[in-house]
């Protein structure tokens, strides 16, 4: 008990000075430069901030009960002429601090700050931030009032818990009634406490009062990996206008980034999993057994040595494959001829109906590509990337026999042998990314290879046009669009292109 009451005292000889923000002087230059316009016919109200309004929770204003307006500490709320209650915490469900007030019209009401402010810091012995969670709660009855989770890697402001004046208690953990690692405080109106907990692993070795900045270092190691799914299931029978019989759509992805990066080093590796599967079977007998749609691993280990943090030397290695066979099915019987790449006749067979023909095996095609050279980092902050990269570079390409349809006229089916290559050429890459508000990311990414034995003819390259476009609408989901534009080999006589509309839910392992 002595020792609790000492930190008490300490609070409000802490509390009495930083109370001189609420002060005359100080509520007048908030008026001044409040310059929110009231109509003629109302009044308004005013309540002083006491750190910062982003930090803070929002005013409600309630009315014969019911709840008429909200607003901004540190700023007028307009009202018609009346009574009303203000009521303002960080806790909707726990006992917010009010005050009764009347507005007249013509008129700016001032509210003497009925609240107090609580900030809490968590740093380790070093004086770095560190991760955690902490509860506020009365020191009475453990009803809590604020809870506050720390990220050292947030660059959000730190939050300023509002609470009615009176005495507390500030948990380390997310328990409020644990009695480890839990400290006293008294706050009064206007006041603010500002919090700094100590830890050491799971234990606090000692509390601090004081709003010093807290150290941080940033980690040149940085590693993220997103995972998501999607799908559907559906079963008719007996109804009208609709497929009779059982449907099946899945949609797999993961996303893995990590790597180092200083201000003349970065190197990344990048490990991408995209699988859509759909079935389909009807009730007349008809199958489409489970079967990929977007089917595609990649791989990416990316070297750079930035000079000035802008221009260098690069290196990088890709690897890009399917996992799983690739098939089309016949929907009649089909003649199926094989051709190779000089248009000759290596094969020839014949398919029954609802029989697969097999176009690629699994884990095919398998491409490489190493290359080295120039990179450009033109934009590269938390909003925009943009870079460029381009040098010589080798391109591998196998794929075990497979084949591509070159024409389909509903009983005879050709197909293309493609060959295995390995080429020398040249290598550019254009990556482009805006994030927005943490909602709206959009990125495009262009690769392209040209084979040196193009140089002396017609240039074909082998190219890759990648594009999303994501808005967030919930913490765990997004909708996606996206577009991709190719050409996997030069023998291929058209462009590939894939796009689709996702509404996904994802999940950051870290």
């Amino acid at each position: 008990m002595l020792w609790s009451a000492s930190i008490l005292a300490v609070g409000l000889s802490f509390v009495s000075v930083d109370a001189k923000a609420a002060g005359e002087d100080s509520l007048d230059e908030a008026l001044e430069q409040d310059l929110t316009p009231i109509p003629a016919s109302d009044g308004a109200v005013f309540i002083p901030s006491l750190t910062s309004p982003d930090a803070e929770p929002p005013v409600i204003v309630y009315h014969a009960g019911e709840r008429v307006a909200s607003g901004s500490t540190g700023q007028r709320i307009t009202l018609p002429p009346g009574s009303y209650r203000l009521s303002i915490g960080s806790e909707s469900d726990a006992m917010p601090a009010t005050v009764d007030v009347v507005v007249t019209r013509g008129r700016t009401t001032t509210v003497t700050p009925f609240f107090g402010g609580v900030r809490v810091a968590l740093v380790g012995v070093n004086g770095e931030a560190v991760a955690g969670d902490y509860v506020i709660a009365t020191a009475k009855d453990r009803v809590v009032v604020g809870r506050g989770k720390i990220d050292p890697k947030s660059k959000a402001s730190a939050r300023t818990h509002i609470v009615p004046p009176g005495e507390y208690v500030v948990v380390y953990g997310s328990s409020a009634s644990s009695l480890d690692n839990s400290f006293a405080l008294r706050v009064g109106g206007g006041d603010v406490i500002r919090y700094r907990l100590v830890a050491d692993g799971d234990q606090i070795v000692r509390s601090e009062f004081g709003d010093a900045p807290v150290q941080s270092t940033e980690s040149v190691w940085n590693a993220r990996w997103i995972v998501g799914a999607s799908g559907s299931a559906t079963r008719s029978t007996n109804t009208l206008a609709t497929v009779q019989g059982d449907a099946f759509l899945i949609d797999l992805f993961s996303r893995f980034e990590g790597g180092i990066r200083t201000k003349q080093h970065a190197a990344t590796l990048r490990l991408n999993v995209d699988q859509r599967l759909i079935g389909l079977e009807e009730r007349t007998g008809w199958k489409l057994p489970l079967r990929p749609v977007t089917n595609e691993v990649e791989g990416e280990l990316f070297y750079t040595f930035r000079l000035g943090g802008i221009v260098g030397p690069y290196a990088r290695a890709l690897g890009r494959t399917a996992l799983f066979a690739t098939n089309v099915r016949a929907p009649q019987q089909l003649d199926v001829v094989t051709i190779d790449a000089a248009q000759n006749e290596i094969g020839r067979t014949t398919v029954a109906a609802q029989n697969n023909v097999r176009l690629f095996e699994p884990l095919a095609p398998l491409q490489f590509v190493e290359d080295a050279g120039l990179a450009v980092s033109v934009i590269d902050n938390d909003v925009a990337t943009i870079g460029v990269r381009g040098g010589p570079g080798f391109r591998q390409a196998y794929f075990g026999s497979g084949r591509f349809i070159r024409e389909n006229n509903g009983s005879r089916l050709l197909l293309q042998r493609l060959d295995d290559s390995s080429q020398f050429g040249g290598v550019g890459t254009g990556i482009a990314e805006l994030r927005l508000f943490s909602t709206l990311t959009v990125s495009s990414r262009f690769d392209a290879f040209v084979a040196a034995s193009q140089l002396d003819g017609t240039i074909v390259p082998v190219f890759r046009w990648d594009n999303t476009a994501a808005i967030r609408i919930g913490r765990y989901a997004s909708v996606a669009y996206t577009f991709s534009l190719r050409r996997d080999d030069v023998a291929l006589p058209e462009l590939q292109s894939l796009q689709g509309l996702q509404l996904r839910a994802s999940y950051g392992l870290f």
